[in-house]
């Protein structure tokens, strides 16, 4: 997906495909909205639309079916600020997307189903209290690296580490330690579900 935003306000929005090694644009859309192009990731619900956080607090939906673009605004008291403190997350069969947000200590769940509502909070400071990491303070510096579908567990960076958290079951475990030579803003986090042990094919022996 690319963005556009020219002077006069408007948003344009393009859905390219990959096939044979090639784009191909498949649809555009386009209104007039006060939103710059967006920084973070795409969430895609139901296969048609398209969710991303803009740089003036609101949430970006494209639907291609019918070519539009509207906007909706972030649940009260929260502010994106690009400080890697506030990410989506798809929603269940509802067709809803969850909202997660780090506030001093905290890591708030926020669902919006056609309304926001806060749906969980967890205790940063808690959680991690049995991996040697003391959380606490507005500036806890915590930043969120990935978050899963449904808001079912998220990637974390807390003072120099990237911990998993369990949203469901509260357990949290640090991954990796982060060294001098890491560069922090190159830093990123791709989850993915795979069964385990692996299967792996036999090899022809010939």
């Amino acid at each position: 997906m690319m963005t556009g935003y020219s002077s006069r306000q408007q948003t344009t929005v393009h859905l390219f495909e990959l096939l044979d090694m090639h784009w191909v644009l498949r649809a555009s859309a386009a209104a007039r909205l006060p939103v710059s192009p967006p920084r973070s990731k795409v969430v895609l619900v139901d296969g048609t639309r398209f969710y991303t956080l803009s740089a003036t607090n609101k949430i970006l939906v494209c639907d291609f079916p019918s070519s539009s673009i509207s906007a909706t605004a972030l649940p009260n008291g929260v502010e994106y600020g690009h400080t890697r403190r506030i990410m989506l997350s798809r929603g269940d069969g509802s067709g809803g997307i969850h909202l997660i947000h780090v506030e001093g200590s905290q890591l708030r769940g926020d669902d919006n189903a056609g309304n926001w509502f806060l749906a969980d909070t967890v205790c940063l400071r808690q959680v991690c209290s049995n991996l040697g990491i003391s959380v606490g303070g507005q500036n806890a510096g915590v930043k969120l690296h990935a978050a899963w579908d449904s808001a079912r567990f998220v990637f974390l960076e807390i003072l120099g580490a990237i911990v998993f958290l369990d949203i469901t079951s509260r357990k949290a475990e640090k991954v990796y330690e982060l060294t001098p030579e890491d560069d922090k803003d190159l830093v990123s986090v791709h989850p993915l579900r795979l069964m385990w042990p692996p299967v792996f094919p036999l090899l022809n022996e010939q």
